[in-house]
Parts: structure tokens; sequence; C-alpha cells
């Protein structure tokens, strides 16, 4: 079942370098930026919804190598989220991304996305959104916890993984400082087997007061 074509539009969507978590539910919807499959694209808008006329995504320096955005520029302005409004894609414009091998730690966090979550104490992240492990390998991952209050916050995590695949350790705990990170490392281990493909790695958390914090997810 391809959803009505849902899937599709989002295979579409995250390959022009932007992805929608909340499924357009906000009152004023955001879309997430990521790391673009194509050098440029531009975007029709349709007149009768869209006052922009188009709206482009170029990349500098992008390659199978460069998968890591660097900076961003909104209209040749700063883009220092990893996120605009939706609005601001209607109204036509120019996103640029400078691309790099190496990920840009300090780009894309100064603000964190509206959320539909009640207010979490700490983000789970994984330091990369994909890993190349063959079947019958490991590989390596690394696991964060970014505190969000100035107080610490301690966060028990476990992963969830499909057939085939491990986590080693499978489950743990992370304490953050007040406004930093806590990081582990995290084996991967692949089964000889294994069929080639995408698959999805989610690390769910809670914090010592019992609220659940965002997955981090690698694939």
């Amino acid at each position: 079942d391809e959803d009505q074509g849902q899937m599709g539009s989002m295979s579409a969507l995250m390959a022009m370098g932007l992805f929608e978590v909340t499924g357009a539910s906000l009152p004023r919807p955001v879309y997430d930026i990521t790391s673009p499959v194509f050098d440029a694209v531009t975007i029709q808008l349709h007149p009768d919804y869209y006052r922009g006329g188009t709206f482009r995504i170029v990349t500098h320096d992008n390659s199978a190598e460069h998968m890591y955005i660097q900076r961003a520029a909104l209209d040749g302005r700063r883009q220092d989220n990893a996120w605009f409004h939706h609005d601001r894609l209607a109204a036509g414009g120019t996103l640029e991304l400078w691309m790099g091998p190496e990920p840009n730690k300090d780009w894309g966090v100064a603000e964190l996305p509206p959320s539909r979550s009640s207010e979490a104490p700490a983000v789970l992240y994984a330091d990369r959104d994909t890993v190349r492990v063959d079947s019958g390998e490991t590989g390596s991952l690394t696991l964060a916890a970014r505190n969000l209050t100035s107080r610490p916050v301690a966060a028990a995590w476990h992963a969830d993984t499909p057939a085939g695949i491990e986590v080693r350790p499978a489950r743990g705990r992370l304490t953050a400082p007040g406004d930093d990170t806590a990081e582990q490392d995290l084996t991967l281990r692949v089964a000889a087997g294994t069929p080639q493909g995408l698959h999805r790695i989610a690390i769910s958390g809670q914090a010592a007061d019992g609220t659940e914090l965002p997955d981090a997810i690698a694939y």
C-alpha cells in the first residue's frame, strides 16, 4: 500500500532536501532541512495556491562524499535553523546549502523546530543519519542526549532494531549536564545473510521524571 501516493511524495521531498516531521499538522507547518540528492531543484508553485512563482534549492560542493550541511542561506540571509516555515516556501525564493565531508554540529541548533509533543528536557540524536554496514560486518554510531535545560538530565534509552541488525549495548543511561550534551558510542552488527537495503534503527528514551524523549533515528 503506497498510502495514496504519500510515500512517493515524501521520497521526492527528501530527495530535494526537505522533510516534514509533523505531517503538516501544525497551525503553521514547517519543513526540516536535510541533505539533497540533487545539485539544484526548482519547484514550480501553482499560482492558484501559491503566490511565489518558484522556490529553488541550490547546493554548493554537493557530492556523495560531501553529504553534510555546513551552512545555509534563505533568500541571501543566514539560515541558522535546520527548519523554516511553509509560508516561506509558498512566497518563493532560494534556499542555498553549502555541503562538506563532516557534520557541522554547530549549524542548525540555534532554535529547535516547533513540536506538538509535551516539552522534553532533552533530545536524543545520532551523530549520523545513515551508516553503511555490509552483511556480516560491524559499524559504529554515537548516541547523544542534548540537554535543553540548565539542570542535569538523566535519560534511560533502548534501541529498537529490525531482524538481522543488533545494537550493542542495546540499552543504557545518559546523564547530560545543564545546557550540555552526553554521548555514548554504539556498535552495530549486521548478521550474515541480512538483505541489503535501508533498515531503520530507532532509539527511544525517557527522562527520570517519566517524560518521553524524541527518538533518535538512523538507517
